[in-house]
């Protein structure tokens, strides 16, 4: 089946908080560009995201409402259930098997860090497990998101997961990032005509000059003013051509494939020995690749 909402939704949202990044603002309301700056900065280093929302123009933030409650009405709920039933089962695997698998030849001839993916494997675990129990899992719940208490609730969860699995790591990027965080400095080059230029220092990285103005009471870059009406309606165009290409006939192929890559993941909680277990995984990864390749 042809480019399922989910995909194309997730990197719009991710594309909103990157671009948002560098110009939110805390409900107490910071009144010049560099301190909402700041006060992102300091938002998002102490797992706090909900910064990224707050940073948004009241008709922006209608935007990304009207944006998620015409993605929940128009994906399938069969499709989407199955998706997260899946998603289960895969972590019952991973509590069940770890072991099988990390003693498998596929593990020990893959070029990555057997004792770090083993330190890292119960976080990962609660990684998926935090999302299956999100709202997430649930179509009528995204429907009605409010998406800053997604935020404050299931992305800060994630945020402090992804913490510790990055002090697994030797180069320890996430925490780096988020540490590069408390140390920005900005300040004001200069105020005319209802714009602000402020300048950005980030650690390690190019100082960059922005343009802000004011929409709804809120500092946002200039750029990302001239561009969001534009930007919304692509993805609402796309979203709406994406239901339209779904038929009934690919989604019961999409079923069948998921009913059938659900049948391995049996087989794989049934193996008792790595030998057994080792060739089913390889089928189910092999599925993978084809439904992936077959979107393309």
């Amino acid at each position: 089946m042809k480019n399922i909402f989910f995909n194309r939704t997730i990197i719009l949202i991710l594309s909103i908080v990157v671009i948002v990044f560098i110009s939110g603002c805390s409900k107490s309301a910071a009144t010049t560009p560099d301190k909402v700056v700041d006060t992102v900065a300091q938002g998002l280093s102490k797992n706090q995201p909900q910064v990224l929302w707050n940073a948004l123009p009241e008709g922006y933030q209608k935007d990304v409402n009207e944006l998620l409650s015409d993605f929940a009405a128009k994906m399938d709920k069969d499709i989407w259930n199955k998706t997260f039933e899946l998603i289960q089962k895969i972590i019952t695997i991973l509590k069940t098997k770890k072991e099988l698998i990390l003693t498998g030849d596929m593990v020990n001839k893959a070029p990555f860090d057997k004792k770090q993916m083993s330190e890292s494997w119960g976080s990962f675990i609660a990684i998926l497990e935090i999302i299956v129990k999100s709202e997430l899992a649930d179509l009528d719940k995204i429907r009605k998101l409010s998406i800053e208490k997604f935020l404050a609730g299931t992305v800060s969860s994630l945020m402090k997961k992804a913490s510790e699995v990055s002090k697994l790591e030797k180069e320890n990027k996430y925490n780096k990032e988020l540490d590069k965080l408390t140390r920005i400095k900005t300040s004001i080059i200069k105020t005319e005509n209802e714009e602000t230029t402020i300048k950005i220092e980030v650690p390690d990285k190019e100082p960059e000059v922005v343009v802000f103005i004011k929409v709804d009471n809120k500092w946002i870059p200039k750029d990302l003013a001239g561009q969001w009406k534009e930007k919304i309606s692509e993805i609402k165009n796309e979203l709406s051509e994406t239901s339209e290409k779904i038929t009934v006939e690919e989604k019961q192929k999409a079923l069948g494939m998921m009913k059938s890559f659900d049948g391995i993941l049996d087989q794989i909680l049934a193996a008792k020995t790595k030998e057994d277990l080792e060739p089913i995984i390889g089928q189910g990864i092999g599925m993978l690749f084809g439904i992936f390749l077959s979107k393309g």
